[in-house]
C-alpha cells in the first residue's frame, strides 16, 4: 500500500494566498513597465468598459481550467478521459480535476500552464507593445493563479518520483509514495 499526505487548503486560504503572492507581481510588473513606458498608459488602460473586460474574464476562467486539463491530458495514461471539469456551486468556482495520479513534474506542469500562458507571458509581451489592457490583463490572470502559485510551493516537499494525486473534493493534492 502506498503511503499518502495530503495538501490542502480552503478556499478562504487559497484567496488569501493568492492575494499575497499576487502582491509582488504587480509591483514588479508596474514597475518595469513604467521604466519602458509612460505611466498614462496603464492609466488610460484602467478605463475599459467592464462589459469589455468581462467578455475577457468569463472566457478567461474557463481557458483557465481548460489548460490545466489539457497538459495533465497529455501525461494521464487515459487521456481526456481522466480530466473532469465542473462548477463548484458553492462559491461558484470552476474546476479542473484530474482522477488518475501523475508524476510531480507532469502534474506541477499543468498546474503552472495558466499562469505562464495567460499571466507571465502577456505581462512579457506588454513590455514590447506597451500595451497597458495587456499588462492588466496578464496581472488580472496572474491574480488568477495565485491558488496554483500556492499549490506549486506546497509541492515542493514532494519528490521528483513521487506521484501527485489532485485531491477529489479540496484544493490540493495527495502525496503518493
Amino acid at each position: 500500500m502506498l503511503n499518502q499526505k495530503e495538501y490542502t487548503i480552503s478556499v478562504l486560504r487559497a484567496n488569501l494566498a493568492a492575494l499575497i503572492i499576487s502582491i509582488p507581481i504587480i509591483i514588479l510588473s508596474v514597475f518595469i513597465f513604467i521604466m519602458i513606458w509612460p505611466w498614462e498608459v496603464i492609466y488610460n488602460a484602467l478605463d475599459v468598459k467592464l462589459v469589455y473586460l468581462l467578455l475577457i474574464i468569463v472566457p478567461g476562467v474557463f481557458l483557465h481550467e481548460f489548460l490545466h486539463g489539457f497538459i495533465w491530458s497529455l501525461y494521464a495514461k487515459k487521456g481526456w478521459r481522466s480530466i473532469k471539469f465542473g462548477l463548484k456551486w458553492s462559491n461558484l468556482t470552476p474546476y479542473c480535476h484530474c482522477k488518475e495520479p501523475l508524476l510531480k513534474s507532469p502534474y506541477l506542469l499543468g498546474t503552472v500552464m495558466p499562469f505562464l500562458l495567460m499571466g507571465l507571458i502577456p505581462i512579457i509581451v506588454s513590455f514590447f507593445l506597451g500595451s497597458g489592457i495587456i499588462l492588466l490583463l496578464g496581472i488580472l490572470f496572474s491574480i488568477s493563479a495565485g491558488a496554483d502559485l500556492y499549490g506549486i510551493w506546497m509541492l515542493r516537499k514532494a519528490k521528483n518520483g513521487n506521484l501527485i494525486q489532485d485531491h477529489p473534493d479540496e484544493i490540493g493534492f495527495i502525496i503518493l509514495n
